[in-house]
């Protein structure tokens, strides 16, 4: 999975979702700034961050442990990654609760080792 962000945005859509090739999501801004990612237009939002520089650093740290953590054979060593990436996106903004927000969503798929 990869987050991939548009040159420009389309209406209020900033980037997409990536997943073997395709597209599985969006990543739009609403009117008061704060970033959200759905399936396809229509489907529930989940909240992702507070502002689009945060969510270009989220996006960026994820896309870096998505690169790493596939050239990483070591368990011990994906563990690492999944607890530098959390503690990056917590620098950035708390993340909350587990099920609560995207970002808590994924970090929990990396605990499990789906991403």
């Amino acid at each position: 999975m990869r987050i991939l962000l548009l040159p420009t945005p389309e209406d209020r859509v900033i980037a997409r979702e990536e997943s073997l090739g395709e597209s599985t999501g969006e990543f739009f801004q609403q009117a008061d700034g704060k970033i959200y990612n759905r399936e396809k237009e229509g489907a529930p939002a989940w909240y992702v961050n507070r502002n689009m520089p945060t969510f270009f650093a989220s996006a960026a740290a994820f896309n870096k442990y998505c690169d790493t953590v596939t050239q990483t054979p070591d368990e011990l060593e994906q563990e690492r990654l999944v607890s530098a990436f959390r503690d990056e996106l917590e620098r950035l903004e708390p993340v909350g609760a587990p099920g609560t927000c995207f970002w808590s969503l994924i970090i929990e798929q990396m605990e499990h080792g789906l991403l």
